[in-house]
């Protein structure tokens, strides 16, 4: 029996033209392609290579006002060659009456590059498993200067709907604020990368002089070394094509939180009595609206550019699981949920925002507390147990994010230790499994959970960080691998999505543009090409 083999490219496209006639070119980014077959080696279909580009350039058509009176056409070449892999022309219009006998061409010259060579990058063997991923080179390309947005239960990038299958990395500003170790950032990007993973979670603060190499030693004092470690993680970030999110402060000690915050103020005389204050008393808040602003203003030393005009961040983090058990009912943390909000807002209106919140129910909801982790001891109980309070709790959330809050779901952080008693790696694996199941089949069907972000990435050689959660992918490559998948089925999902999308967009000018039968071909894609296993960035 022939194996089946799979390749995987990234096309990176290196240069825009518009030809005979007056338009912005706009950077498209790359387009990944995968292709499968069976027995002896092939190139990969220019085929399929062309109903690819025909979509973007229908996109690009369909943003001019100027589409009902062109002639459109695309040429495609590689970079080393002038000879066309594509070429391309949508029928001309009909004249209208009075107009000119001379007609505007508007063109694109995509000029194209594939990473490796014509056989597209490192080759994946798969007899029992059709699904199995190929893990291609690492993908460079930047993130393309989009602002995050949100559309009801959707982010969007670039007007694209956009998942998230990632990780959270706590450590990088640490490991970056020495030049010695910046390579762990930049081998944990390049893995993810590789990995079909975009967005990282880390933080954006270390405070008081307890705590090594801090950001604000004191507050309104900052540690440019520490500074310049986070300017190294948004611009490491941005090279391989990551986007991150920034939390603000820590709920707990470690490296600060809230309680070096009530701290500083005890120590300035206000008087005190809980950590709880934290939410209340007036000079904290002002230490922490001022960490706030220190930060949104920030100027990268690297990249030149502000944090808040920096669309590598996808999000800030008002705190890391939030608490307040002074007020079980959660009126005062909502009260300073909103304040503080309000005040990010009205410095940085361009990012996303979202609190860090854990996600348990309060007394406004007595039959969901239910699903609040701590009613269960989960260490104790069976896996099937554990499993079916995961899905419990994920589905009650996903169910009233669809229906009562109406914003996207992010599973923030999940994770299995390996120092629970009779761990095994498979258990991990399928952990993992069970949250992208439920990920998946919420964003499958326009539902509101629309990503992940396992606890935690580490590279290779940080013990000393581990807390029995790290995934260091090298060194698990089963664990890998479901992560990979998960990230090619949110891709797989997304340049589905939008291809259905664009169709109602562009039906309107099919016949101005005479591709009608084109677009057919793409239709039957799904049959045909198996639509789902291209990704469009």
């Amino acid at each position: 029996m022939n194996k089946k083999y799979k390749f995987l490219t990234t096309l990176d496209i290196l240069e825009i033209r518009c030809i005979e006639a007056p338009c912005a070119a706009r950077q498209l980014g790359s387009i990944t392609v995968e292709d499968s077959f069976q027995g002896s080696r092939r190139k990969i279909s220019r085929d399929k290579i062309s109903c690819i580009l025909q979509i973007l350039l229908l996109q690009t058509v369909a943003s001019t006002r100027r589409k009902s009176h062109l002639r459109v056409y695309l040429r495609v070449v590689w970079e080393d060659s002038e000879d066309p892999l594509v070429y391309w022309f949508g029928l001309p219009h009909e004249r209208k009456p009075g107009e000119s006998q001379k007609r505007s061409v508007y063109g694109i010259y995509f000029k194209m590059k594939p990473t490796k060579s014509l056989n597209y990058g490192k080759r994946s063997v798969v007899e029992h498993n059709p699904h199995e991923v190929c893990q291609g080179e690492a993908n460079h390309a930047s993130n393309g200067g989009a602002f995050a947005r949100t559309e009801g239960t959707r982010f969007v990038m670039n007007g694209r709907p956009f998942y998230i299958n990632d990780f959270n990395a706590y450590w990088m500003m640490y490991m970056a604020s020495d030049p010695s170790s910046r390579a762990k950032v930049t081998s944990a990007f390049q893995q993810a990368s590789r990995y079909g993973m975009k967005v990282a979670r880390t933080w954006a603060f270390n405070d008081g002089r307890g705590t090594d190499r801090p950001l604000q030693p004191s507050p309104g004092s900052y540690n440019e070394d520490t500074f310049k470690g986070l300017d190294f993680v948004i611009s490491e970030a941005k090279k391989f094509g990551v986007y991150v999110i920034l939390s603000f402060v820590n709920n707990f000690s470690d490296f600060g939180g809230r309680k070096q915050y009530v701290q500083w103020a005890r120590d300035r005389g206000q008087p005190i009595s809980s950590d709880d204050d934290f939410y209340s008393n007036a000079v904290i808040k002002g230490y922490y609206k001022d960490h706030i602003k220190t930060v949104l203003t920030r100027i990268n030393s690297i990249t030149r550019v502000a944090y808040k005009d920096d669309p590598t961040i996808f999000a800030w983090e008002l705190i890391n699981e939030p608490r307040c058990q002074s007020d079980v009912s959660g009126a005062l943390l909502q009260q300073w949920v909103t304040e503080m909000a309000a005040y990010v807002k009205s410095i940085d209106s361009e990012h996303l925002l979202e609190i860090g919140l854990e996600g348990f129910y309060g007394e406004t909801t007595p039959d969901k507390k239910q699903y609040n982790p701590g009613n269960l001891e989960l260490s104790g109980e069976s896996e099937e147990a554990q499993a079916g309070f995961v899905d419990r709790w994920v589905q009650a959330h996903i169910q009233d994010c669809n229906t009562v809050v109406k914003k996207p779901l992010l599973v923030a952080e999940f994770g299995k230790s390996y120092k629970l008693p009779g761990y095994v790696l498979q258990k991990r694996d399928a952990y993992f499994g069970k949250i992208y199941s439920d990920i998946y089949s919420s964003a499958s069907r326009g539902g509101s959970c629309v990503g992940g972000l396992f606890w935690q990435l580490m590279a290779p050689n940080m013990d000393t960080f581990g807390d029995g959660y790290e995934v260091v992918l090298e060194q698990s490559p089963t664990t890998a691998t479901v992560i990979a998948q998960q990230s090619r089925k949110l891709n797989g999902l997304k340049a589905s999505l939008a291809i259905n999308v664009n169709f109602l967009a562009l039906d309107q000018h099919v016949s101005v543009l005479g591709c009608g039968e084109d677009l057919m071909k793409l239709v039957s894609m799904d049959v045909d090409y198996n639509i789902s296993e291209f990704e469009l960035h």
